[in-house]
């Protein structure tokens, strides 16, 4: 199961993900970091989502490929009472300006 420990980033991904939460939070979003490390059979399972697994495509980068596999990268979502906004764009749109 991938991770969502910020310890499991580097340091400088971690240090980043700090700054970008704390950010996030002045500007009044609660944000959630769902995913940290994932190991590269992780992400070849992920790749073969909406491929030769169902559902839809999520990735296109295959396990080795993935910043996850090297603790430089991490996924978030907004959250709202406690709960994941997976559909609200405004929120998105505030988090990649602060990114």
């Amino acid at each position: 199961m991938a991770s969502r420990s910020l310890s499991d980033l580097n340091d400088s991904t971690r240090n980043k993900a700090e700054l970008f939460m704390n950010a996030c939070k002045t500007a009044g979003i609660d944000v959630l970091i769902y995913c940290t490390y994932r190991s590269p059979e992780e992400q070849d399972e992920l790749y073969a989502q909406g491929r030769s697994k169902p559902g839809d495509i999520v990735t296109n980068a295959r396990g080795g490929q993935s910043k996850h596999n090297t603790r430089e990268a991490f996924d978030c979502v907004p959250m709202l009472n406690g709960k994941p906004q997976w559909s609200d764009k405004a929120s998105y749109l505030k988090m990649g300006v602060i990114g």
